[in-house]
């Protein structure tokens, strides 16, 4: 009977303990109190670094630059901030207490009125000023866009001054990054800053000695950063070697391009994601791709796919006619390589796993040099068969941004000839057609002929034949002329297989160099480098067209009967007679002699 006497008694006194406990949790800040706002006497007497009192000239200076790296700020961001509070000396009782009061309305706002020391005259005020920071960290600007009323942009210092209400509490919040510049250029923030406050004075603590400061900076420090994008041309889908800016090709040869897409680095403690991450690559119309070649995947270091990407789902590929007004790409195509939402949320995932590799998405696919492709760097001068690719990104609420292009060219080239006989190059029907070109090059003792299409002095590249009987034999127009289109790089003879009656043929082929150096850069520099666009040495025409002139002269020929030239004939025949008759009566007397 006593012990459960007693047990009723720990249990009765076990939950006085815990009712007990609970009204300490959910206990309002007290109110019997008296509360005096720190006027600006009271700030002056405030001790400097160097042991003087304030000048009583508060300034709040924000800044922003990229983390690690203060040499880098970062402009164009917007901040919104407010005075929303101040230091009061507190009486409670006996004590006196200096705490920070901020209204009881922004204190309920961003949850924390229950937690308040001290409540009176609709302000709040806690002791540690730590409480109310840590509150505001965890909210969002939309949270306290009512209590934040001035607004400054940093400058390309990265910094501006905020417009002062004296001594107190401030509440600074990053609003806009859709603007930030890092050496001015766009710039992504990959992770924002969270509200927060900043006393002014700043109490200072530096070897032991505590002093106050009343030129407060606030500095924020962001994860920033810039994807670039290449392009180059490969040897084949999947090569990673370095690859080249320029190329020289045959009409009718495959040509495979390598797009390198960075992918920025997100802090893993950050709420940013990948919003955007789009291609989009613009050809000429000399360059037909295959679409169905396409293959992406991802590097990160030297580790490949890292994580694997599906066409269709995770990203979309389309293809439209070009609609830009840049003449190199007239009646070209735009391919557009995007990410779906399953994809930005992958490279979200992996853009938060490290932060030690680059990481990279390489896009592979081949396209055709076609018959529409320009001869040395027309189309217009200086730019060749151009293919260029920009990369479109943006992470979180940042900028949407659009990269720089990256080009490389595809060059071919062509040769004219002026066909002559006897100087003059304007050709009957029936000329034309006695004339016979074939064109080789040779290596090793072994000569490859090639074939063509066209007709009528205009001829393109379509392959190579198997002998000369199956090379195609191309003829003048009736003004001379024969373009042999579509060649690359190296060594040609043209041979000339007949011609008209009565005129020399070429004893020997026509030699034919086109020289041209390729790889980085040695034709085109986009907008990265220095803006030309022609700069690679050509030992040709700057236009990339050899021209010669091929003139056949005349053989012997008989005149006509019945001219006046047969007086000629008629003379030679008689001197022949006379010669012989000399020689053959002289040849008799000789004998005669003997």
């Amino acid at each position: 009977m006593k012990r459960r006497v007693w047990y009723k008694i720990i249990a009765f006194a076990v939950t006085m303990l815990l009712f007990m406990g609970n009204v300490s949790v959910l206990a309002s800040p007290k109110t019997d109190i008296t509360a005096l706002k720190a006027d600006k006497g009271y700030y002056t007497k405030l001790k400097d670094e160097n042991g003087a009192d304030l000048a009583g000239n508060p300034s709040l200076t924000i800044s922003k630059y990229v983390k690690g790296n203060k040499s880098k700020p970062i402009e164009g961001v917007i901040f919104k901030y407010a005075k929303v509070g101040n230091l009061y000396e507190i009486t409670d009782g006996n004590q006196k207490i200096m705490a920070y009061g901020i209204s009881t309305a922004l204190a309920k706002k961003i949850g924390i009125q229950e937690d308040a020391d001290y409540a009176k005259d609709s302000i709040s005020y806690f002791k540690n000023a730590a409480d109310i920071n840590r509150a505001f960290s965890r909210k969002t600007k939309e949270d306290i866009e009512d209590f934040v009323t001035k607004q400054g942009t940093t400058g390309k210092n990265g910094a501006f001054s905020a417009s002062m209400d004296g001594y107190g509490v401030y509440l600074i919040a990053e609003w806009d990054i859709g603007n930030a510049k890092v050496d001015g250029e766009p710039a992504s923030i990959t992770k924002t800053q969270s509200p927060f406050v900043a006393a002014v004075p700043t109490a200072v603590t530096a070897d032991g000695t505590t002093y106050w400061e009343e030129n407060v900076a606030a500095e924020i420090k962001n994860n920033t950063g810039t994807a670039d994008v290449e392009k180059k041309i490969v040897d084949s889908l999947h090569d990673m070697s370095e690859g080249k800016d320029t190329d020289i090709t045959h009409i009718g040869d495959i040509v495979y391009f390598r797009l390198t897409g960075e992918v920025l680095q997100v802090p893993p403690d950050s709420n940013e994601k990948i919003t955007a991450y789009k291609f989009t690559d613009d050809l000429s119309q000399g360059l037909t791709p295959d679409f169905d070649s396409i293959t992406v995947k991802t590097m990160e270091g030297n580790t490949e796919n890292p994580i694997s990407l599906e066409k269709n789902k995770d990203f979309t590929v389309t293809s439209l006619d070009y609609a830009g007004g840049r003449k190199e790409f007239a009646g070209g195509k735009t391919i557009t390589i995007e990410f779906t939402a399953a994809g930005k949320e992958k490279l979200t995932d992996w853009a938060k796993k490290t932060e030690s590799n680059k990481k990279t998405v390489q896009i592979f696919y081949c396209a055709k040099v076609n018959e529409k492709a320009v001869s040395g760097a027309g189309n217009p001068a200086g730019s060749g068969n151009p293919n260029e690719v920009s990369l479109t990104y943006e992470v979180g609420s940042g900028q949407i941004i659009t990269t720089k292009p990256d080009k490389v060219v595809e060059f071919t080239f062509e040769i004219d000839v002026l066909k002559q006989l006897a100087g003059n190059s304007n050709l009957t029907s029936e000329q034309k057609n006695d004339i016979q070109f074939v064109l080789y090059s040779e290596k090793d003792g072994q000569k490859t002929y090639y074939t063509f299409t066209g007709a009528d002095g205009a001829y393109v590249v379509r392959g190579k034949a198997a002998d000369k009987e199956s090379a195609v034999k191309m003829n003048p127009n009736q003004k001379g002329k024969i373009s042999m289109r579509g060649l690359e790089s190296g060594t040609y003879y043209l041979e000339e297989l007949q011609t008209v009656s009565g005129y020399h043929l070429l004893k020997e082929a026509v030699k034919v160099d086109l020289t041209a150096a390729t790889g980085t850069n040695a034709y085109v520099a986009d907008e990265k480098n220095t803006g030309t666009i022609y700069t690679g040495s050509v030992k040709i025409d700057a236009d990339g067209i050899v021209s010669m002139t091929i003139n056949n002269t005349k053989g012997f020929e008989f005149p006509p009967t019945g001219g006046k030239g047969i007086w000629l004939f008629v003379l030679g025949g008689i001197m022949i007679i006379a010669a012989g008759i000399i020689y053959f009566t002289g040849s008799q007397k000789g004998q005669k002699t003997k």
